[in-house]
């Protein structure tokens, strides 16, 4: 017989994109008959290790096959993590599961993106790679459950593998709070470890970085940014790449602050080690070109933008394959500039490419399908197709909610699109319905003074202003403003616009001084 330990080291073999992020999340993955036999033979191996009583493998994975293969091990995995942690299988079985644990996650963070078409781990079998990652509350379980059996002294240092693993999918989850709880405990422990000025502890204050940001608290953000740059030029080279990371990371933030030129240069900093570093067509240089991108199109230079995400396009093509979940997104940027520059055709067919690739890599029904539906709904919208556009926002809210709940703040984004919609139509108390319902998940998700916030007062105002409710219109711009303000600056577009608002609104109220104050 075999141990278990030694089954899912085995199954950790098995390379799939991004595993070492979410190592139980085996969702629709179609593996070749041959590699079912082995998995067979190894279940079969393990079978007598395991207590009479408890659920067994093979009838578990019998009944996972019959669903066409699909969620494959992922219900023999919880099977035998809850039965072992109710039974406290002895250890002569060799079962220690957070060492099992960790032994197929150090083994997923060798399966990484490489410069090749070929992202499998596996030199021995052909598999293809699972489309489908959206249940993060199974692979949530899988970590907590872990961290129930971890004991003794070596329990603080799994704690520091496994707490990170559950910010970041807290993160998704829309669960900020959650997030930085954990990300914050790994750094606790991190410094008690390994000191104030270990790297780890700078990629912890990143991933902290990363949930500020999502949250909309911008400076806190890019404090947490700088501190972890501190850390690594003092540790790293200066041209290391984890250094261009950090550049990336705070440039991020400041496009988010509306501060562009210094956006652009974070970016391009990023991208000369990067160039140096990897090679003129890493990956991470594209997605360096996208960034650089983005902040062009900010900046209104949108054919200087256009040329930069197709650099980024031309390198991952050539390195990543046509179909690559990443050649999806720079569709999209491609598409966002044409949209601005009102190639709305054109934006739409990079749209449908982008949606066409993530439908056949993701599956029907991920999080980034709706994110394309979303965009094509705008190009819809902005063509002067309400019916078509809702009609889209529709189906890419079905997705969030099925996928992330109901209380995710992209649940909300899609709330305001259909809101907008709804304006167009003329059906104006469904619209302050719609955007409603964003404005309170955002509230409650991001906080009061987050610019997504101010976005959906800026809706709400317009709505009651179509409406003739002027006072009120007047009240949700100017918190709009208020908001603005704060986190972008006074030279912001978005703050530019909202007192464009107040003035319209000062205008139609026949306040003309006023108007004429904003």
């Amino acid at each position: 017989t075999i141990s278990l330990r030694h089954f899912i080291y085995k199954l950790s073999l098995i390379g799939y994109e991004h595993a070492y992020k979410f190592p139980f999340e085996l969702i629709n993955y179609h593996p070749s008959p041959d590699i079912l036999d082995t998995i067979q033979i190894q279940i079969n191996g393990i079978a007598p290790c395991l207590p009479t009583k408890l659920f067994t493998v093979n009838q578990e994975l019998e009944k996972v096959v019959d669903y066409s293969r699909q969620l494959l091990l992922l219900n023999t995995f919880h099977s035998v993590v809850m039965n072992l942690l109710r039974k406290k299988l002895k250890e002569d079985c060799d079962v220690r599961l957070h060492r099992v644990v960790h032994e197929a996650i150090k083994s997923y963070s060798d399966c990484k993106e490489t410069q090749t078409k070929d992202y499998s781990c596996s030199t021995t079998s052909n598999i293809n790679i699972p489309k489908y990652y959206s249940e993060l509350k199974l692979a949530v379980v899988f970590h907590n459950a872990n961290l129930q059996i971890s004991r003794g002294s070596e329990q603080q240092t799994y704690e520091r593998y496994i707490f990170p693993n559950l910010g970041t999918l807290y993160s998704k989850l829309g669960d900020f709070e959650q997030a930085l709880h954990y990300h914050r405990r790994a750094l606790e422990i991190e410094e008690k470890q390994l000191g104030p000025n270990h790297f780890d502890v700078a990629a912890s204050y990143n991933n902290i970085g990363v949930v500020c940001r999502d949250k909309g608290d911008l400076d806190q953000a890019k404090d947490y940014y700088q501190r972890a740059l501190e850390i690594q030029r003092k540790q790293l080279d200066p041209n290391h790449a984890d250094v261009a990371a950090s550049y990336n990371n705070i440039g991020l933030v400041c496009r988010d602050k509306g501060e562009l030129d210094q956006s652009k240069d974070y970016h391009q900093r990023a991208l000369e080690i990067r160039q140096k570093q990897l090679g003129r067509n890493h990956v991470d240089v594209a997605a360096s070109y996208n960034n650089i991108g983005m902040v062009c199109r900010d900046k209104g230079d949108l054919d200087q933008a256009k040329d930069y995400h197709q650099r980024a396009l031309e390198i991952q093509q050539k390195q990543l394959g046509p179909n690559h979940v990443h050649v999806a997104a720079s569709h999209d940027n491609s598409g966002m500039v044409c949209r601005d520059k009102g190639d709305l055709d054109q934006a739409k067919d990079y749209y449908q490419r982008a949606l066409e690739i993530r439908q056949k890599q993701l599956g029907p029904n991920h999080v980034d399908v709706a994110a394309s539906y979303n965009n094509i709904g705008t190009v819809c919208r902005h063509k002067g197709y309400p019916d078509q556009a809702k009609d889209y926002y529709q189906r890419a809210l079905e997705i969030q909610q099925k996928q992330l709940g109901p209380n995710h703040v992209d649940v909300a984004a899609s709330y305001n699109n259909i809101g907008m919609v709804c304006r167009h139509k003329g059906d104006l108390d469904q619209a302050k319905d719609y955007c409603q319902r964003a404005l309170e998940i955002q509230q409650k998700q991001l906080g009061p003074n987050h610019v997504n916030v101010a976005t959906s007062y800026n809706n709400i105002g317009t709505v009651c202003r179509d409406k003739g409710d002027l006072d009120q219109a007047k009240y949700y711009h100017q918190r709009s403003l208020e908001i603005r303000q704060k986190q972008l600056g006074l030279t912001h577009v978005d703050v530019a616009a909202s007192d464009n608002s107040i003035s319209i609104v000062c205008r139609d109220k026949g306040d003309l001084g006023q108007a004429k104050d904003h």
